[in-house]
């Protein structure tokens, strides 16, 4: 779901240039509903996740770690490094490192890895190694804090299909749709409705790069 919510739109907009999209959840996560059975909110969020990635033609990879499984170890590396390889990715949107959640912050240091991971000749996989080195971007964080955006997407002509994939989401949604400041729905609307504002666009996502060499690259590859 944070994926959609942080970069649906983007992903909406390279789906209309015709680029493939593949979505990789990591953990499971918690229901707000005490009622609902471990296993059948696993079996629904994937469902929910499945519904929303059709909305733009996107394959998902499930690693179904559980809830706070993101953990930099070779159990983890190794599954992540085999979908990096059999995608052979382009560009990797990802948590920042800086976000409020640890599986978030655990993920992001995970895709640095296992990029790296997925170009060694001497790492045994089923894919072979990655052709070359994917654009790793950070996406904004949940609630834009400790965040300074350096590209802007102007997501406005699908904002109406990214609204269409978060509302797969259904139970969350109800859980929190009386909260009155994360009610999902308008949460969506304000997030998008900040950077969107900030970028001279009625609504936008916000990005920006890894400051680390080998990361960095001279040319915008967002849409």
């Amino acid at each position: 779901m944070d994926i959609l919510f942080l970069s649906g739109g983007t992903l909406a907009r390279y789906h209309q240039a015709g680029h493939s999209i593949s979505i990789v959840t990591m953990c499971s996560r918690p229901s707000e509903n005490p009622d609902l059975p471990a296993d059948d909110l696993v079996r629904a969020r994937q469902q929910e996740t499945l519904r929303a990635a059709a909305l733009i033609g996107a394959q998902v990879h499930f690693l179904r770690l559980g809830v706070c499984g993101a953990w930099p170890d070779r159990d983890t590396r190794f599954p992540l490094a085999e979908i990096i390889g059999q995608v052979q990715p382009t560009v990797i949107l990802t948590h920042d490192p800086a976000d409020y959640c640890p599986d978030h912050e655990c993920t992001s240091d995970l895709v640095r890895e296992c990029d790296s991971v997925a170009r060694q000749q001497g790492v045994i996989t089923q894919s072979p190694p990655i052709r070359e080195t994917p654009e790793i971007v950070f996406m904004d964080t949940v609630s834009g804090l400790g965040f300074e955006p350096e590209e802007f997407v102007d997501i406005t002509p699908v904002f109406d299909t990214k609204r269409r994939m978060m509302a797969c989401y259904e139970e969350e949604i109800a859980a929190w749709q009386d909260h009155p400041v994360v009610a999902w729905m308008d949460w969506v609307e304000v997030h998008s409705r900040y950077r969107g504002m900030q970028s001279g666009v009625r609504y936008a996502e916000a990005f920006r790069r890894p400051r680390k060499w080998g990361l960095m690259r001279p040319r915008r590859i967002l849409p």
